[in-house]
């Protein structure tokens, strides 16, 4: 159990480390005088607070609607920060990869740690 336990910590840190990323480089996309409820009405999961960041990661990390998300910033931060749209897509696809290899690496901790037991 203690390579699950390992694996799940670092799991919850890499997601966490992303959002707080997330938030200081993509946060305002909308501007200024946008409030929370704007990011609410234009994508439910946007990064301008840390709660929606680690939900925003967490449907990245499971494969859920995570393109929703980086066309969405592609489109909103290019043009609220400078960004250009391929860093943006790059940094998406990289959390995309980066946060599946870590549920990879999980699958594969509990298979070894089941037949160990068996």
């Amino acid at each position: 159990w203690k390579p699950l336990l390992a694996h799940s910590f670092f799991c919850l840190f890499s997601i966490s480390g992303l959002a707080i990323f997330g938030m200081h480089v993509f946060g305002g996309s909308l501007g200024a005088e946008a409030s929370i409820a704007d990011y609410d009405v234009e994508t439910p999961a946007n990064l301008e607070t840390f709660n929606r960041g680690f939900l925003t990661f967490f449907e990245l990390f499971v494969g859920e609607n995570w393109s929703h998300v980086m066309y969405w910033y592609t489109k909103y931060a290019a043009m609220g920060h400078g960004f250009s749209h391929f860093s943006v897509q790059v940094f998406f696809m990289a959390a995309y990869i980066w946060l599946n290899s870590i549920l990879f690496s999980l699958c594969i901790a509990m298979l070894l740690e089941n037949f160990s037991v068996a």
